[in-house]
């Protein structure tokens, strides 16, 4: 599900993308993002969209992903260039996805991949 994701938002694929988060899906933004959490499949397009305008450039590649049960930790990084500045380059994170009924329903970034090694204990 995490590297269909991926897929998907580079394929440029947003409808795609939105498809695999369940309609009370929950976001818990990094506490160093300006980005808020946002709670609700049309909060998380709004907060998605608004992110995807502010980059010429934002793939996604995921690096690792490791799966327990109903919950899934994903590690990569953002391959991005700014829209506004075109200054470009990786930008590492880590991802806690929590699944249910074969979707996803939360999701915590962390901007620091190193943070999850606590949550895989």
């Amino acid at each position: 599900m995490v590297r269909k994701l991926g897929e998907r938002w580079n394929a440029g694929d947003f409808d795609g993308v939105l498809a695999l988060y369940h309609d009370d899906v929950e976001m818990i933004t990094d506490s160093t993002w300006p980005e808020p959490p946002t709670r609700g499949k049309e909060a998380f397009a709004r907060s998605s969209e608004d992110w995807r305008a502010s980059w010429e450039k934002i793939d996604i590649d995921v690096a690792g992903v490791e799966a327990r049960g109903d919950t899934v930790i994903a590690e990569g990084a953002w391959d991005t260039r700014g829209a506004a500045s075109g200054i470009g380059g990786p930008m590492p994170f880590g991802i806690l996805f929590t699944m249910r009924d074969g979707l996803v329903v939360r999701m915590q970034w962390f901007r620091d991949p190193t943070e999850l090694a606590a949550r895989r204990n």
